[in-house]
């Protein structure tokens, strides 16, 4: 429990570190580089892999050798094709790809419906977790492009001779979406696992355990046991379509029994997906998290359509995304609290302007700021300090009556209970 001394002021949290991964999207590499200095790693999805193969490991490779700190990982994202979805009418090329990469079933069946768990025999779950491996190990092998590299060591202001790229720091098997230990998806993770532990003997395997849902998330704490007992000593937590600020008490504290579990068992977890009530989990064990440039604190595996985002802008009190009339609203009723943030909120109040003016970049340049400070903050409080920012904005935006941003408050009143109990 938090405050106990284990995990109180001066307890074990204090020797936790919190690494950052950034989500890579191949259409916002120049937030990479302008903010190379706020991320530990890259979590690369296989599918941006298929779409962009010669400029995805150009990139990754050329920000390796520029920065010799950064690691690597690539997300099959197999859970896709475990999903029903409208393949005849959304089915594209890189779908193709990374069913051919993963070979049957993949390219078998999953093309033309949903997979089923009993789909898998024994040789297909070797030869399918086999090649997934194998792909991840070979990514950094293989010629590149001599003017792509060129054009990325000038985006990155590299002069000095591009390295060859690193192993990656950790490989994923094949996963999929379960409930508990009765679930037959469980079963065949558990067996993708064993294959890729006895594929991989230099790279270690970190799993992604992938809960199907919230309310499935007890179900991880037999799965962590089992993957210790395999000598597992790190996994990526995937709860499906996990949105911190709308999750019930409940769930959220869920989540934080299954971190509390694998800090016992002695298993480092990472949120694959995560924003701020994530990072706090820091304090009960969580090591590391995963988000996107301007998305990504939350995934449902089925999602299969591409697509431009609507603008957001963070907010960095709430914690949260929030649209532009929202965010006009904050600044307009209380700018003491809500423009006094030395960043975007506060530049756009004292010009008078509002924040329909706010561009992408515009937008994702401040959310990669609040990312870093929030990452800070978590670094050097106590959790008593946290909680009473948390209390503090509740009691902001209480006192503005205003119905329409009330949920910002009843979500962070859900995080402080959670986390103070």
């Amino acid at each position: 429990m938090i405050g106990s001394g284990r995990f109180g002021a001066e307890g074990l949290y204090k020797r936790i570190k919190l690494d950052h991964y950034l989500i890579y999207q191949h259409s916002v590499q120049k937030f990479f580089v302008a903010h190379r200095d706020k991320y530990n790693g890259v979590v690369i999805p296989l599918s941006i892999i298929a779409s962009f193969p010669g400029g995805t490991k150009g990139f990754i490779r050329t920000l390796c050798s520029k920065d010799r700190h950064k690691r690597y990982g690539i997300d099959p994202r197999t859970p896709l094709f475990q999903r029903k979805w409208d393949r005849q009418k959304h089915l594209r090329p890189p779908h193709h790809t990374v069913a051919e990469i993963l070979g049957p079933p993949f390219s078998t069946v999953a093309l033309d419906r949903d997979l089923v768990a009993t789909d898998f025999s024994e040789r297909d779950i070797r030869n399918a977790t086999r090649r997934c491996v194998e792909f991840q190990l070979e990514f950094r092998q293989g010629d590149d492009d001599a003017r792509k590299l060129r054009k990325y060591a000038q985006l990155l202001g590299h002069e000095e001779d591009i390295e060859p790229l690193s192993p990656p720091q950790y490989v994923v098997p094949p996963y999929f979406a379960f409930v508990d230990e009765r679930d037959p998806w469980y079963q065949v993770n558990m067996d993708c696992i064993q294959e890729a532990m006895d594929c991989s003997s230099d790279v270690p395997v970190w799993p992604i355990v992938h809960s199907r849902s919230a309310a499935a998330l007890p179900g991880c704490i037999s799965a962590v046991a089992r993957l210790r007992e395999l000598g597992l000593s790190n996994i990526w937590l995937y709860p499906n379509d996990f949105r911190e600020h709308r999750e019930s008490a409940a769930a959220l504290v869920g989540l934080k029994d299954v971190v509390v579990a694998c800090h016992d068992a002695g298993v480092t977890p990472r949120m694959l997906h995560g924003g701020f009530f994530s990072m706090a989990l820091r304090y009960v064990g969580l090591e590391g998290f995963a988000n996107g440039v301007g998305y990504g604190e939350w995934r449902d595996s089925g999602y299969h359509r591409g697509g431009t985002a609507d603008i957001r802008i963070y907010c960095l009190p709430l914690h949260r995304f929030i649209g532009p009339a929202e965010a006009d609203l904050l600044v307009d009723e209380n700018p003491e609290y809500f423009a006094n943030d030395g960043l975007l909120f506060e530049e756009v109040y004292k010009s008078g302007e509002s924040f329909e003016s706010v561009d992408s970049s515009t937008a994702n340049t401040h959310f990669m700021n609040c990312r870093d400070r929030e990452v800070a903050t978590i670094l050097a409080s106590d959790l008593s300090d946290v909680l009473e920012t948390l209390d503090g904005t509740v009691d902001a935006i209480r006192q503005l009556d205003e119905p329409g941003v009330l949920r910002y408050a009843e979500s962070l009143e859900r995080w402080s209970e959670v986390l103070s109990s």
